[in-house]
Protein backbone atom coordinates (compact mmCIF):
# COMPACT_ATOMS: atom_id res chain seq x y z
CA UNK A 1 0.00 0.00 0.00
CA UNK A 2 2.85 2.23 0.91
CA UNK A 3 4.31 1.32 -2.17
CA UNK A 4 1.75 2.66 -4.38
CA UNK A 5 1.01 6.17 -2.47
CA UNK A 6 5.23 6.56 -3.08
CA UNK A 7 4.48 5.75 -6.85
CA UNK A 8 1.17 7.63 -7.53
CA UNK A 9 3.49 11.05 -5.76
CA UNK A 10 5.99 10.03 -7.97
CA UNK A 11 3.56 10.11 -11.35
CA UNK A 12 2.50 13.35 -9.87
CA UNK A 13 4.77 14.78 -9.25
CA UNK A 14 6.68 14.18 -12.86
CA UNK A 15 3.51 14.88 -14.71
CA UNK A 16 3.40 18.30 -13.14
CA UNK A 17 7.29 18.61 -13.61
CA UNK A 18 6.64 17.81 -17.42
CA UNK A 19 3.38 19.97 -17.25
CA UNK A 20 5.15 22.74 -16.61
CA UNK A 21 8.71 22.73 -18.67
CA UNK A 22 5.90 22.07 -22.01
CA UNK A 23 3.61 25.11 -20.90
CA UNK A 24 6.82 27.04 -20.54
CA UNK A 25 9.20 25.75 -23.26
CA UNK A 26 10.13 27.70 -26.35
CA UNK A 27 11.58 26.55 -29.73
CA UNK A 28 15.50 26.04 -29.24
CA UNK A 29 17.15 27.03 -31.36
CA UNK A 30 20.70 28.79 -31.87
CA UNK A 31 19.60 31.92 -33.45
CA UNK A 32 22.02 35.29 -33.55
CA UNK A 33 21.47 38.43 -34.61
CA UNK A 34 24.85 40.88 -34.67
CA UNK A 35 26.21 43.63 -36.25
CA UNK A 36 29.22 44.43 -38.92
CA UNK A 37 31.07 47.52 -39.04
CA UNK A 38 33.61 48.93 -41.42
CA UNK A 39 35.38 51.47 -39.41
CA UNK A 40 35.90 51.31 -35.62
CA UNK A 41 37.84 54.20 -35.47
CA UNK A 42 35.08 56.73 -35.28
CA UNK A 43 35.74 60.79 -35.40
CA UNK A 44 32.42 63.46 -35.25
CA UNK A 45 31.71 64.03 -38.97
CA UNK A 46 32.75 60.75 -40.12
CA UNK A 47 30.03 58.69 -42.02
CA UNK A 48 30.24 54.48 -41.63
CA UNK A 49 28.39 51.96 -43.06
CA UNK A 50 27.24 48.78 -40.25
CA UNK A 51 25.55 45.99 -41.69
CA UNK A 52 22.96 43.79 -39.44
CA UNK A 53 23.49 40.37 -39.73
CA UNK A 54 21.86 36.93 -38.64
CA UNK A 55 23.07 33.38 -38.25
CA UNK A 56 21.11 30.57 -37.27
CA UNK A 57 21.20 26.73 -37.25
CA UNK A 58 17.57 26.29 -37.53
CA UNK A 59 15.27 27.63 -40.70
CA UNK A 60 14.18 31.51 -39.95
CA UNK A 61 11.50 32.81 -42.17
CA UNK A 62 10.59 36.63 -40.18
CA UNK A 63 12.51 38.77 -38.77
CA UNK A 64 10.29 41.43 -36.48
CA UNK A 65 12.16 44.49 -34.56
CA UNK A 66 13.42 47.58 -33.70
CA UNK A 67 17.08 48.94 -33.55
CA UNK A 68 17.74 51.92 -31.46
CA UNK A 69 20.69 54.50 -31.06
CA UNK A 70 21.82 57.52 -29.39
CA UNK A 71 20.47 60.51 -31.83
CA UNK A 72 22.78 62.85 -30.33
CA UNK A 73 25.61 60.67 -31.32
CA UNK A 74 25.00 59.64 -34.61
CA UNK A 75 22.15 59.62 -37.50
CA UNK A 76 20.69 57.54 -39.82
CA UNK A 77 21.58 58.62 -43.24
CA UNK A 78 20.64 55.48 -45.47
CA UNK A 79 19.22 51.96 -44.76
CA UNK A 80 20.30 49.57 -47.95
CA UNK A 81 17.58 46.32 -48.56
CA UNK A 82 20.28 45.50 -51.81
CA UNK A 83 21.94 41.94 -50.93
CA UNK A 84 19.52 40.90 -48.13
CA UNK A 85 18.41 37.73 -47.89
CA UNK A 86 14.83 38.80 -46.37
CA UNK A 87 13.01 39.75 -49.95
CA UNK A 88 10.03 40.31 -48.45
CA UNK A 89 9.34 43.56 -46.29
CA UNK A 90 6.07 43.25 -44.99
CA UNK A 91 7.36 47.12 -43.10
CA UNK A 92 10.06 48.60 -44.89
CA UNK A 93 12.69 49.31 -42.59
CA UNK A 94 12.27 53.22 -41.94
CA UNK A 95 14.56 55.51 -39.99
CA UNK A 96 13.46 58.11 -37.81
CA UNK A 97 16.40 60.64 -35.94
CA UNK A 98 14.04 62.16 -34.22
CA UNK A 99 13.87 59.01 -31.90
CA UNK A 100 16.56 57.43 -32.70
CA UNK A 101 15.11 53.87 -33.88
CA UNK A 102 14.98 51.68 -36.87
CA UNK A 103 11.55 49.32 -37.50
CA UNK A 104 11.39 46.83 -39.69
CA UNK A 105 9.73 43.34 -40.75
CA UNK A 106 11.36 41.71 -43.46
CA UNK A 107 10.75 37.69 -44.93
CA UNK A 108 12.66 35.64 -46.76
CA UNK A 109 10.11 32.91 -48.58
CA UNK A 110 12.04 28.98 -47.56
CA UNK A 111 13.46 30.31 -44.87
CA UNK A 112 17.16 30.77 -43.90
CA UNK A 113 19.56 28.82 -42.31
CA UNK A 114 23.39 29.56 -41.88
CA UNK A 115 25.89 32.15 -41.14
CA UNK A 116 26.47 35.96 -41.82
CA UNK A 117 23.32 36.26 -43.19
CA UNK A 118 23.11 39.82 -44.48
CA UNK A 119 19.60 41.53 -43.08
CA UNK A 120 20.04 45.06 -43.45
CA UNK A 121 22.97 47.52 -44.21
CA UNK A 122 23.04 51.16 -42.57
CA UNK A 123 25.16 54.65 -42.93
CA UNK A 124 25.08 56.41 -39.89
CA UNK A 125 26.98 60.21 -39.97
CA UNK A 126 28.51 60.76 -36.19
CA UNK A 127 27.70 64.05 -34.98
CA UNK A 128 28.42 63.70 -30.88
CA UNK A 129 31.57 61.99 -29.42
CA UNK A 130 32.18 59.75 -26.44
CA UNK A 131 30.47 55.92 -25.32
CA UNK A 132 27.70 54.87 -27.33
CA UNK A 133 26.09 51.82 -28.89
CA UNK A 134 23.57 50.73 -31.59
CA UNK A 135 21.15 48.31 -30.05
CA UNK A 136 17.66 46.38 -30.09
CA UNK A 137 15.08 47.39 -28.65
CA UNK A 138 13.10 44.80 -25.97
CA UNK A 139 10.81 43.65 -28.61
CA UNK A 140 12.73 42.05 -31.18
CA UNK A 141 11.56 38.78 -32.64
CA UNK A 142 12.70 36.19 -35.17
CA UNK A 143 10.19 33.32 -36.08
CA UNK A 144 10.91 29.44 -37.28
CA UNK A 145 10.08 28.86 -41.25
CA UNK A 146 7.61 25.88 -39.47
CA UNK A 147 4.31 26.57 -40.66
CA UNK A 148 3.53 27.77 -36.93
CA UNK A 149 5.13 31.10 -36.53
CA UNK A 150 6.98 29.64 -33.48
CA UNK A 151 8.93 32.69 -31.87
CA UNK A 152 12.91 32.14 -31.14
CA UNK A 153 14.38 34.04 -28.56
CA UNK A 154 17.58 35.20 -30.28
CA UNK A 155 21.31 36.00 -29.06
CA UNK A 156 21.45 39.47 -29.66
CA UNK A 157 24.74 41.63 -29.43
CA UNK A 158 24.67 45.25 -29.51
CA UNK A 159 27.40 47.48 -31.20
CA UNK A 160 29.49 49.43 -28.78
CA UNK A 161 31.13 52.70 -29.96
CA UNK A 162 33.98 55.03 -29.19
CA UNK A 163 33.66 58.22 -31.12
CA UNK A 164 36.78 60.48 -30.17
CA UNK A 165 36.84 64.02 -31.41
CA UNK A 166 38.90 65.29 -34.27
CA UNK A 167 42.26 66.77 -33.88
CA UNK A 168 40.26 70.20 -34.63
CA UNK A 169 37.79 69.87 -32.03
CA UNK A 170 40.68 68.38 -29.65
CA UNK A 171 42.67 71.63 -30.55
CA UNK A 172 39.08 74.15 -30.43
CA UNK A 173 38.49 72.48 -27.11
CA UNK A 174 41.92 73.58 -25.45
CA UNK A 175 42.11 76.84 -26.49
CA UNK A 176 38.38 77.56 -25.41
CA UNK A 177 39.51 75.55 -22.24
CA UNK A 178 36.26 73.67 -22.36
Amino acid sequence: MQNTKNTNKYKILLTIFAGFFLAFSFAYASTSLYFKIDNENLKRGDIFYVDLKISSNKSVNVVDGTLTYDKTKIVVQEIKTDGSLFSIWAKNPVFDNNKGTITFVGGVPGGYKGENGQVLGITFKVIGDGQTKIDFQDVFSVYLNDGLGTVVNPWIEPLQLTITPSQAEIAIRETLKI
